[in-house]
């Protein structure tokens, strides 16, 4: 195949930005728990009750994310790093 000159950059395809894993839990944390209010809600829940509910199952999701959701990518159990 002759060479014409015509050598075009290589595409950049763009990667998400790394967000921290704090932020990434607050977020998960936040939206289900909103979900979890949302929902006691629906059913007929007092408004209290639902705000307790929701903020309870809010900070046990948050901490949960934060200490399980760490995930290494690229390195398997076991592989002796």
């Amino acid at each position: 195949m002759a060479d014409n000159g015509d050598e075009r950059p290589q595409l950049h395809i763009p990667h998400p930005p790394d967000i921290d894993q704090g932020v990434q839990a607050f977020l998960w944390a936040i939206v289900l728990g909103f979900l979890i209010w949302l929902f006691l809600m629906g059913i007929g829940s007092s408004v209290a009750f639902a705000t307790v509910i929701g903020a309870l199952a809010t900070a046990g999701i948050f901490f949960a994310v934060r200490i399980f959701g760490e995930e290494q990518l690229g390195r398997t159990p076991g592989d002796g790093r």
